[in-house]
């Protein structure tokens, strides 16, 4: 009588191991098993022993990227040389090392006339 006793005590500790696993995204099957040879033991041992999760590299938010037009910008600096060609990516560049500001002018082959980068916005100033 005692062996059945033993026997039901553990298929339940293996069934409650099992399923608590399953809840826990962790194998079932292996639970079972450490919860009919351990009993309660095993149950105790999933219950409070959590174990580490994978950790997954971070995915880190890229910003989204403004559209380059293709042209070549010049500029002027506080002495009004001209400096030039650039892409509007190297002007963007420039601009995040605060060699540019929002008051340079700037001027392409498509343009009339010079105009300050604030002007033009052509990329959104506040956010860099």
């Amino acid at each position: 009588m005692q062996n059945l006793i033993t026997v039901i005590i553990g298929v339940v500790c293996g069934l409650s191991c099992g399923f608590y696993a399953y809840r826990n995204k962790k194998n079932p099957y292996l639970w079972f098993f450490i919860g009919l040879m351990c009993g309660v033991l095993g149950l105790l041992f999933l219950i409070f022993f959590p174990f580490k999760k994978k950790q997954t590299e971070p995915v880190l938010a890229q910003p989204v990227p403004y559209s380059y037009s293709g042209k070549l910008w010049h500029y002027l600096d506080p002495a009004n040389t001209c400096l030039g060609p650039m892409s509007e990516q190297k002007l963007h560049d420039e601009f995040k090392k605060g060699i540019i500001t929002s008051s340079t002018y700037l001027w392409n082959q498509e343009m009339d006339e010079w105009k300050t980068l604030e002007q033009l916005k052509l990329f959104n100033i506040n956010s860099l």
